[in-house]
């Protein structure tokens, strides 16, 4: 996508829901917090490609989105970050129905700031429903697999995360969930990490980078086999890592 958006190199789309969100966004000159302060650069950046007449390239759009793409899946990331993503989605996909020559790029851009709004959202979750036990005197963490489920198929959010990730990446958190939900909780939690882990080639992303239909037909079996393999970490890593390296 990166190539793609380099070779497209001056096209430009109208940005007019992206300068709406940056005129409803309040936040100091100088902001203290780090993450305000990444809100901040990131305005100024959008700001600096901003063309006359109020447009921008895919290529400075697409730089955005790796520059801050991972910093959605953060805690507590910004509201305003998502908002700004937001609008560059609404955007891209309004540039994507007019058809014509930058059509294509800009819905496979829109898909993929829209993959990193569901991501974030799936992180969002997962945080929520970890929390903390004590065992053999070390405090770890774990995963209440019901609660991430009773979160993941909350009628509003399950519609968004279809929409963002598209069907088959949410089949592959529902099959994390089928699969783990009797395992011990502080498994299901290393589990999701290393299936991220694997999924996104280490970048932390749901699927990043990785196409829909690889991951529907991967996904399962990855899963099945973390979840037979349980309680054992390292078998469960040269599963993963042999799955992922024989394709």
């Amino acid at each position: 996508l990166a190539r793609s958006a380099r070779a497209a190199g001056t096209d430009l789309i109208p940005a007019g829901n992206i300068q709406r969100i940056l005129g409803e966004i309040k936040i100091p000159a100088t902001p203290a917090n780090p993450k305000l302060l990444a809100v901040k650069t990131t305005i100024d950046n959008l700001k600096a490609v901003m063309k006359p007449g109020g447009t921008i390239g895919l290529d400075d759009l697409e730089a955005i989105r790796r520059d801050i793409g991972p910093l959605l899946q953060s805690r507590n990331a910004p509201k305003e970050l998502r908002a700004l993503y937001g609008g560059i989605v609404l955007d891209l996909e309004k540039e994507a129905a007019k058809g014509g020559v930058g059509a294509s790029l800009s819905r496979q851009m829109a898909r993929a700031y829209k993959q990193d709004l569901g991501a974030a959202k799936v992180a969002e979750l997962f945080d929520t429903a970890t929390t903390r036990r004590v065992i053999s005197g070390a405090d770890v963490p774990a995963l209440d697999i019901g609660k991430f489920s009773k979160l993941l198929h909350d009628t509003k959010t399950k519609k968004q995360l279809m929409d963002q990730l598209g069907p088959d990446a949410l089949r592959t958190i529902e099959e994390f969930v089928f699969r783990f939900r009797s395992l011990p909780p502080t498994v299901a939690y290393s589990g999701w990490n290393s299936l991220i882990s694997v999924l996104s080639g280490g970048a932390g992303g749901l699927a990043g980078g990785i196409p829909g239909a690889v991951v529907g037909v991967l996904a399962p079996e990855i899963i099945k086999n973390m979840a037979l393999v349980g309680a054992n970490p390292g078998a469960l890593n040269v599963v993963m890592i042999s799955i992922a390296q024989a394709t």
